[in-house]
């Protein structure tokens, strides 16, 4: 493979972690990571002309890379047992406009005068530069619902669950 370009990285595979293949057998397989993505592709149409490999044809396919996390979305901790959505969404609204608010609901809410709601909720802006402004905009915002809220997200580590 270092044909197609430099190779990061072999992984090989034992045949009883895969499913049965086209022919009814067990096959091998071994994960190939490459520097640069177009590597891959230039492996992939390579197998297509170069010679057998042990007396194998090979098929190659080529993997998404894992995906960046969404910066344009943030956790919002400290919330208030009785905030709604829509109060999330025009509160954050000073930041720039927001997409969508995800308040996760307790289950099997019993009485109507606990909370309904988990004290955490993502918040998703449809720009980037909005991540930024509600960060700290929080910090000089009036409270919310008489709580001061933690920000986190927008590409830094954290936003850590709270159940």
């Amino acid at each position: 493979f270092a044909l197609a370009g430099k190779v990061s990285r072999v992984t090989l595979r034992k045949a009883s972690n895969f499913p049965v293949g086209s022919l009814g057998r067990r096959t091998n397989c071994a994960e190939v990571e490459f520097s640069e993505r177009d590597s891959a592709e230039k492996a992939k149409e390579g197998v297509k002309v170069w010679e057998r490999f042990l007396g194998r044809r090979l098929e190659v396919k080529v993997s998404t890379p894992p995906q960046t996390p969404n910066v344009r979305e943030i956790i919002v901790e400290n919330i208030p047992p009785n905030a709604e959505p829509v109060d999330l969404r025009v509160y954050f609204a000073l930041a720039g406009k927001v997409s969508r608010v995800m308040l996760p609901k307790v289950p099997n809410f019993p009485v109507a005068k606990l909370c309904r709601y988990r004290n955490w909720a993502k918040v998703e802006f449809e720009e980037r530069d909005s991540v930024e402004k509600a960060k700290e905009g929080v910090k000089v915002w009036e409270m919310f619902l008489g709580r001061r809220l933690e920000v986190k997200g927008g590409g830094e580590e954290g936003g850590r669950r709270r159940e």
